[in-house]
């Protein structure tokens, strides 16, 4: 890769090391609540586990290799996990996406077919379905690479390894699959699905009678859900934003749409592709309260010692720390 100079590399790769913290810190918490709270362990957080933990393989495995690549402006790690790097970027990209839709299709369910919910996403049949994904996932990458069709090798101007086209027309034909069946297709699937929901929401508001006691009990059952289905029509909001110009971009790249393009939109599609697993978080957080409370009970860093002493931020009286006597049950 040119160099562009000090302030350039600075600059781009404390960008990219801070969506990596961002998104390993970030999605490590939303695996750690669910593992600490058996509560979170419905079969729609199951989902969101699957989107955390691709995330999570992104953050560890690919983000800090990039960041590599900026500092030294080489791929200095080497052929062997160049393979591994490019199998993973496309991995955690068509997973990402896939689970995407099958979430929105679980709320649609949820929403607007409950009698039928419990038999079609029970626990074991949505861990056998995404296990059933990622295996033809991985069989989708590794297949066309063993066989000829596609090379792994780093490409400068994405800051990564990626899939190298051996032919024209298998570029052709791989693109027309990936941006049929992870772009078009999850994204045509959860915007179907949310509108759907969103009109079951609108009908069900109108038809609560907040006078009846049992009416109350439902309409709160039915309020939780409604929080669930926003928060993760948000996430698809986010993955639009993030995905859609992440794939526009890498067709013109491609196809050489465009002759000649600043290296910046390159690197944009790489910053894009980080960005979508550095935002989940955040949108957990802020619009799902069961995780909300998961993420502040493990931030609280209170810890109590055998004395009885108990040591917890003090933010609320200004002050970094706050001794207070706890009791300990034996």
């Amino acid at each position: 890769m040119p160099d562009h100079g000090q302030v350039v590399t600075i600059a781009e790769t404390g960008v990219c090391l801070l969506m990596n913290m961002v998104s390993l810190t970030g999605n490590f918490l939303v695996c750690l609540a669910v593992y600490k709270n058996p509560r979170l362990r419905t079969t729609t957080n199951l989902y969101i586990i699957s989107l955390a933990a691709s995330d999570l393989l992104s953050a560890t495995f690919v983000m800090p290799f990039t960041a590599g690549v900026l500092i030294t402006h080489k791929w200095p790690f080497g052929k062997f996990y160049c393979d591994i790097h490019a199998f993973l970027v496309n991995f955690g990209l068509f997973v990402s996406t896939s689970v995407m839709g099958l979430t929105a299709f679980n709320r649609y369910i949820r929403i607007n077919r409950t009698n039928i919910y419990d038999s079609i996403f029970s626990q074991q049949k949505s861990r056998t379905i995404l296990a059933l994904l990622c295996i033809f996932i991985a069989f989708y990458i590794a297949v066309p690479h063993f066989a000829g069709f596609q090379n792994f090798a780093f490409v400068p101007v994405y800051a990564a390894c990626h899939i190298i086209h051996t032919t024209k027309t298998g570029m052709i034909v791989h693109y027309s699959i990936v941006v049929s069946f992870f772009l078009i297709l999850p994204f045509s699937v959860s915007l179907f699905c949310y509108l759907r929901v969103f009109r079951a929401i609108k009908q069900h508001n109108l038809e609560v009678v907040p006078g009846l006691q049992s009416r109350i009990r439902n309409a709160r059952i039915t309020t939780q859900e409604i929080k669930i289905s926003k928060s993760l029509f948000v996430v698809v909001l986010g993955f639009g934003m993030c995905w859609i110009p992440a794939w526009i971009l890498a067709i013109i790249m491609r196809f050489d749409l465009i002759p000649t393009l600043p290296r910046e939109l390159y690197l944009a599609h790489t910053a894009l592709v980080f960005l979508s697993s550095s935002t989940n978080v955040f949108i957990y957080a802020g619009m799902n309260n069961s995780f909300k409370a998961e993420f502040r009970r493990l931030l609280s860093c209170t810890t109590c010692i055998n004395l009885g002493i108990k040591v917890s931020p003090n933010l609320t009286n200004g002050g970094p720390f706050e001794l207070r006597i706890c009791n300990m049950e034996k």
